[in-house]
């Protein structure tokens, strides 16, 4: 009886196949579990940063109205806050930087344009209206981040 112990301890001593498996398939099912929750989080990370882009863009179109006197066209659009008007008077105005610190335009974090639009708000007075089209890259979805002027 005491051989039959020994040999059994000397022949348990590695995993059976089956045990492997086990935790192999526990392993990759706690891996999607982790995989996904990322997808999630880096999700909202960029949305939070067309968010703050957009924030920006409307300070921006703020100290714009100040100094011009009123908000970009729908043609300049967004493009205004980097390049000085054609209008040679309203040029003057334009201060020698820019709006905005780089030389064109940024795109979202989904390698999409910003959507500016010129509009009036509820008092009747002009405005804008600047948005991404979010993850979809649709305009008009439920995904859209929108900015409007108050």
């Amino acid at each position: 009886m005491c051989r039959n112990k020994r040999q059994r301890k000397q022949i348990r001593l590695g995993f059976t196949l089956m045990e492997v498996l086990l935790v192999m398939a526990i392993l990759v099912i706690l891996g999607t579990l982790v995989a996904t929750n990322f997808d999630g989080i880096f999700g909202g990370a960029k949305e939070k940063s067309a968010r703050i882009q957009l924030d920006s863009f409307s300070k921006q179109l703020k100290l714009y109205k100040i100094d011009m006197g009123n908000y970009p066209s729908a043609d300049q659009g967004l493009d205004g806050l980097v390049n000085a008007p054609s209008d040679a008077n309203l040029a003057q105005k334009y201060p020698a930087g820019g709006y905005l610190d780089a030389a064109e335009l940024p795109l979202d974090p989904w390698n999409n344009d910003y959507q500016y639009e010129s509009a009036v708000d509820s008092s009747g007075l002009p405005g804008f209206v600047i948005s991404s089209a979010g993850p979809d890259g649709q305009a008009g979805n439920d995904d859209d981040i929108i900015v409007k002027s108050r």
